[in-house]
């Protein structure tokens, strides 16, 4: 998730925070614990993609950090 989905103010957190979610892009993710386990600085990307194993288009993914990203 990114900064703008967790309730709260604040600018900075480091590993181990304990958040409250307010992201609702996944079913039961909204109002949920959560504890940071990793911070990445820098864009966050919402993406569709095919998966390479066959599956379904996915639509609007979020989210995805740059270096996660091969350029084509």
């Amino acid at each position: 998730v990114t900064i703008n989905e967790i309730e709260g103010n604040r600018k900075e957190y480091k590993k181990g925070d304990k958040v409250t979610l307010k992201a609702d892009h996944m079913a039961g993710m909204k109002n949920s614990p959560a504890t940071i386990v990793e911070i990445q600085k820098g864009p966050a990307y919402m993406v569709n993609y095919q998966p390479t194993n066959g599956g379904k288009q996915v639509t609007n993914h979020k989210w995805v950090a740059e270096d996660e990203i091969e350029k084509r």
